[in-house]
Order: C-alpha cells, then structure tokens, then sequence
C-alpha cells in the first residue's frame, strides 16, 4: 500500500467457564409440528408464553433507506419478499419470565428492579440459549445448535462454539430483521412510545404504553432488541426470506431494532440497525433485550456481510497544523465499517492517508511518544474476553507488526519513564469494572519498547486501570461502568457510583480525569440543566470533583475521548449523529468548548492524535511518500 494524498473539501457533510450443552438437537431429526396454529395448552403451561400470528405470506416489507444521510449499513432500501407465516413475542420477554427458565438451565439471574420490565443487559447468546431452552420445554427441536458454550462468572454467556442457526427448524428463536421490521410498522408510533421524553431515562413495564390488540407493543422504544442476523449488506433489489448476513463468527456484527427510552422520538427509525456502533454477540447493555419468534424459514436467504465506508478529512495539512501550533502532526484511528486502521499525517502539503488492511481487529490506537508506531488492542473498553496488543509502525504498509507475547492485553498508552524508557501500560480485563471481585482479580501492567521489540512485562498495580496511570504509579483511573481512582494505595469510586465511560487521565500531570455519563445526576446537577447521555465531556480534580464540562455540537454526543499528549487542554474524540453513528472526528478545546471537526465517515472509532512543536525537533518520517490519488 502506498501512501494517498487527501484533498480535503472544508465544511462538506455527507449529509469465562465451560458449560457443555449436549442435548443440543440434530436438526436433520424429525420435527413436532406446531401446525398452523399452536395450542393453547402448549404456550400457558408453566412457561407461558404470548405470541401473536403474522399474516406474511405473499407480502413485502423494505428494509434500509434510500435517504443520503442514512449510514452506508442502512443503505440502499431492499425489498424482501415472505413465502411463510411466523409468530412474535406481544411483547420483550420480561425479566420474570427469563429468571424462571434460565436460573433453572444455566444459572443465570438477571438483577431487575421488576419482574414486568423487559428483560436487559444480556448478550445475545443468552437471549439464543433462552430460546432454545423454552423449545425444549414445549417439547420443540431447537432452532440453534452448538458444541458447547463459554460463561463468565456470572452466568452470562460470552460464546456458542461451532453456534450455527437452523431457519428450516421450528422451534423458539430470535425474529429476524425482516420480520421484526414487517411487524413493527404495522403500528410504528414512536411519538407512543417510551422515549427520552416520557421515561424518566429508565425502563417501563412490558406493554403500558397503548398499543393495538392483535400487534406487539414496544416495538419501539422502551427497550432496544436483539434480532437474529448476521449484520449484512443490503442490495438494490428484491430477495425472499432474507435471514441477514453470512455467519462469520466473533467478529460479525449483529443488529438491534427499535431503539430505547433514552432515544428521542423524532430520531426512532425502522431502518436503525445499530445505534450504538459495531454490535457484536457478546455485548450486553442495561437497555438492550429481545421477544421472541416462532415458525420455520422456507429457502432462507443470506447477503454479504457488511462493507466499506469512505473517510473524508475535513481540512488540510496547514490548517490542522496551525490549529494545534505544532510542526507535525499525526492523526491514526479506526474505520469501523471495513474494521481496518486508517492512518492519516499531516506533516507535508498535503495529508497522507493509508488504510492498512488486514485481519487483525483495531481499537483503542495510540500513537509512540516519537510518532513512528502505532499500538492497539483487539478488544474495547466493555467488552468480555481476551485480547492481544500489537504495534506496528507508522507508515502506509503499517510494516514491523509485532505482538505482545501475553494471555491477554488491551488499551495499550505509551509512555516516557523517568529513566528514558518508552512503555506500554495496558490492562488485562475490558470487561465492566463494576464487579468488586473481578476487577481485583485483574491487574494493570507496563513493558518496555524498543529497537522494535517488546521487553518483559512488569505488573504495577491490580485492578484493570485502563484509563490511565501516572508515571509514579500512585494515581492511576479506570471508567466503565464506575469511575475508579487509585490513589496511593487506596481504591475510591466517584462520581457517586453513577455509570460512566471512556475514562482518560491527563497526560500533564495535573491529574484531571476526563469521562462521559449516561444520566448522571451529578452531572445535571453542576450543570444545572438537563442533558442526554455522552453529551457532555466531564472533568474531575484529583479528588473526584467535579470541575469543568464541555457541550456536545447540537444534536451530536461524544464518545472516544482521550486527552492529547503536548496539548495539555485539548481533547480528541468522536462525535455521534441523532441516527446514532460516529460521524466524525472532531478537537474539542477544554478551555473555551471550541470544537473543531477534522474527519467525517460513516463510523469512525478510537481517534489517537500525535504532534510535534517547533522546539522539539522536526524530522520527517521514513515511508511517507506520497502518491496524487484524487
């Protein structure tokens, strides 16, 4: 790959444990039959359960949008065509309902404040091993199969080896995009629905917003859903009995439908797929949940899986530079949709831009002290699971990848040490730092780099300190879903214990941390109004106080932040459209809430931004020829 000079077109929006299932059902075995209708006796008994017939058969329903400002993944609108009739859920499971069956099969006891509210903050293996479990228990064969599923210490299940979904099989399942989306318009009304508006930011119980007798209620609002695809790409065309994308594993992206209470009502879309970025089957969150489908998939077709998106910077190699007051600057961060690292410098006349390709996944990117690497993780903050570190180098091949020989490793921050030395500190845990136990049981970690190669690790504190550690190692924070301090040798949580993300330590050494709320009270109540999540960036003292907040662009909310290092007050980030996708890579000034936007995409992730003042030194770069690539 070489490098591709940009031109930039300024202001132009393009508007773990094992449990072994074996009793999984060999779908080639016969199938009872359910018939055309399903007993009464079958569904009331003692897991009733409340589905409504669809008349689909012969009928079209339009999937995506043909609207310019849609996301790539939302578009073109494709038709999808029904040779079969299926039943949906009335309504989300609720969380009783999924207590009774599920702490009975696997152990698993969601915490709700009310057994009528939808059952939330499941992944969606739970919501398939749900499914299956009531097919077994209405003496149905199971619509998914699997060799054995991986658990966390909470019973929440992270992975389904060898998961494959059966359409021609009758049996309990998640509806498909297609048939979730026919069912919803039937009675799509979001302005009745449980929205930003109306919900007190919380959950409501199934079904007490009015809906029609014979269709689902909550369809939209309340709770966002699971739905049984493969994230896929749509066609200009027509397709029958479409079932999503092609089955490519942890890393495909699956979909959520409907939106949630925290969504406005003018922003509720039936075509929204997404909102809150790449979703992959693992995640779970405390406004996501699922209903219900029956009835078997005729011919079921696939499409691709979802693709590329083009990435626009917004200004050039002079104004970039001259915004920032340095002689170089480097900008590196992720393309979400085609999941590759894009790597932009800014140093000459022009910027230079390179998409490096490969299979590796690419988060949390951060930038060498002298700017000729890059390293990153393979998972994210939130996330379960392991990860690997990588660094490789700054330039348009991304050339001398080399892996941190760990377990596991994520969020790598480089560093200078007192000594001279350039390290790594990164973490040993992503997931939710909320669980006591499991956050102890975790630790932060820093290794040497150089002459391109990592040194022996050296564990430096426990507990998973993803956002940042001071060079002493007597201060160190962690966000998602409490913001944590270690401060000497205590562990304190602020914020009052209100969830938070995206957690970032200063790198001046003031010790201000930066992060983002969801509903923070706190929060509304040092800014004395009301505000949506992630629309205000927060600023704490070294003692947890609140100190400074900085406002979103109208209708946008941040994510990824992180200070930059040599521009004390200057933070990087991301910013979010009402449709709920990362449109753009923006400077945010902390010191007068000036925000300008550097790069616009379809999903762009993880900003890392680099620079080099006039007195530090010039010298550019090896690999950095460009190429005239209009």
């Amino acid at each position: 790959m070489k490098w591709s000079i940009v031109f930039t077109f300024l202001g132009i929006l393009f508007a773990g444990c094992g449990f072994f299932d074996d009793s999984s059902s060999d779908p080639s075995e016969p199938v009872p039959s359910a018939g055309d209708e399903f007993p009464v006796e079958m569904l009331q008994n003692e897991f009733p359960v409340e589905m409504l017939q669809i008349k689909s058969s012969n009928q079209l329903v339009s999937l995506g949008t043909n609207d310019w400002i849609a996301k790539a993944i939302e578009r073109p609108l494709m038709q999808v065509r029904f040779d079969y009739d299926f039943s949906i859920g009335r309504h989300e499971v609720t969380c009783g309902e999924f207590n009774k069956l599920m702490n009975l099969t696997t152990g698993l006891a969601l915490q709700c404040a009310g057994e009528n509210l939808p059952a939330t903050d499941l992944t969606f293996y739970d919501a398939v091993l749900y499914a299956n479990a009531l097919s077994k228990a209405k003496n149905l064969d199971t619509a998914y199969t699997y060799a054995y599923a991986i658990f966390d210490a909470d019973y929440h299940c992270l992975r389904l080896e060898n998961y494959a979904f059966h359409p021609e099989v009758e049996g309990f399942r998640l509806p498909t995009e297609s048939e979730w989306v026919y069912a919803a318009v039937q009675d799509w009304n979001p302005d009745s629905s449980w929205n930003f508006s109306n919900s007190g930011s919380q959950l409501h119980d199934v079904c007490t917003i009015a809906a029609k007798e014979d269709l689902p209620c909550d369809m939209v609002g309340n709770a966002m859903e699971w739905v049984n695809d493969w994230l896929g790409k749509f066609r200009d065309t027509t397709v029958s009995n479409y079932v999503g994308g092609l089955d490519i594993g942890s890393l495909g992206g699956r979909i959520v439908k409907g939106d949630c209470y925290f969504t406005d009502a003018a922003h509720m879309t039936y075509y929204s797929r997404d909102d809150l970025g790449m979703v992959l089957s693992s995640m779970k969150a405390n406004f996501i949940g699922f209903r219900l489908a029956l009835g078997k998939i005729p011919n079921a077709s696939f499409t691709e899986n979802a693709a590329n998106s083009n990435v626009v910077l917004l200004l050039n190699s002079l104004e970039v530079r001259s915004l920032v007051g340095a002689s170089q600057v480097k900008l590196a961060f992720r393309n979400d949709m085609t999941r590759n690292m894009v790597l932009v410098d800014y140093s000459g006349d022009s910027p230079l831009v390179a998409e490096i390709e490969d299979d590796i996944d690419v988060f949390h990117l951060d930038i060498s002290p002298d700017g000729k690497r890059v390293a990153f993780s393979t998972n994210h903050e939130g996330m379960v699971g392991a990860s690997s570190l990588y660094v490789r180098d700054f330039n348009a091949e991304g050339t001398n990848l080399v892996k941190l020989d760990v377990e596991t490793a994520a969020i790598p921050r480089w560093r200078v040490l007192e000594n001279g030395d350039t390290v790594i500190v990164y973490v040993t845990k992503t997931s939710l730092n909320d669980d006591e136990t499991e956050f102890k049981l975790a630790s932060t970690w820093q290794v040497k780099f150089a002459d391109g190669k990592f040194g022996v690790p050296e564990k430096i504190l426990d507990g998973f300190y993803h956002g940042g550690v001071s060079i002493d190692n007597s201060f160190a924070v962690t966000g998602s879903r409490l913001l944590r301090a270690r401060i000497g040798n205590r562990d304190v949580i602020w914020y009052n214990g209100e969830q938070v993300c995206n957690a970032s330590l200063a790198k001046d050494g003031s010790k201000r941390t930066l992060f983002l709320d969801l509903v923070g009270k706190m929060g509304r109540e040092f800014s004395g109004e009301a505000y949506r999540g992630h629309e205000k960036i927060l600023v704490v003292d070294s003692t947890g106080a609140l100190i400074q907040m900085v406002s979103a662009p109208a209708s946008y909310a941040f994510d990824h932040t992180e200070w930059i290092a040599g521009l004390n007050d200057f933070v990087i980030a991301t910013v979010v459209n009402p449709d709920g996708f990362h449109e753009k890579i923006v400077l945010v000034n902390m010191t007068n809430g000036e925000i300008t936007d550097l790069a616009y995409g379809d999903e762009l992730w993880h900003p890392a931004l680099w620079v080099q003042r006039e007195q530090d030194g010039f010298s550019r770069l090896d690999g950095f020829e460009g190429i005239m690539n209009p």
